[in-house]
């Protein structure tokens, strides 16, 4: 498992109680960052003069021709609401190339989590809107792992 934001939420126990497996609300994370930065390419300009393609390779192009998956995928989180994925962006799109990062919110959980466990903690802990901003992600990547977005259904 790559190491992640989401990664160390799964970790603590912070994707328990959604009504899913928590593994797979985090795997839904993982994939969905990996499939938008394989989307998206990297901007062009100053910093790549040799114009090569530096869009990621995570999903390779016989596996998702055109993102046409991760369309699907976007689409099915974009319906969850502009919170939800705003809240989806911070907690695995942002910290994609940082995995060693987490958004401050997840900072704030993760150490309301351990304290609460009865570890010393030297970081802040939650404030109010926390627990919402982690529900929103969640629920945003919901649409992923219940099969609102992904593969099309095959004919039988």
């Amino acid at each position: 498992m790559r190491e992640s934001a989401i990664g160390r939420a799964w970790a603590v126990g912070l994707l328990d109680g959604f009504g899913a497996d928590a593994a797979a609300i985090r795997d839904a994370g993982l994939g969905y960052a990996a499939r938008y930065w394989g989307y998206y390419p990297s901007p062009n300009g100053v910093s790549n003069y040799e114009a090569e393609d530096r869009r990621g390779r995570g999903w390779g192009e016989s596996q998702d021709r055109g993102g046409e998956i991760f369309q699907r995928l976007d689409k099915a989180v974009r319906d969850a609401g502009r919170a939800s994925y705003k809240a989806v962006q911070s907690l695995v799109v942002d910290t994609y190339w940082f995995p060693d990062r987490n958004p401050s919110w997840l900072d704030r959980l993760i150490n309301g989590r351990l304290a609460a466990s009865g570890r010393t903690v030297t970081g802040s802990l939650p404030v109010p809107g926390d627990d919402e901003t982690l529900r929103l992600a969640v629920e945003g990547l919901l649409t992923v792992v219940q099969g609102r977005g992904g593969r099309r259904p095959t004919a039988h």
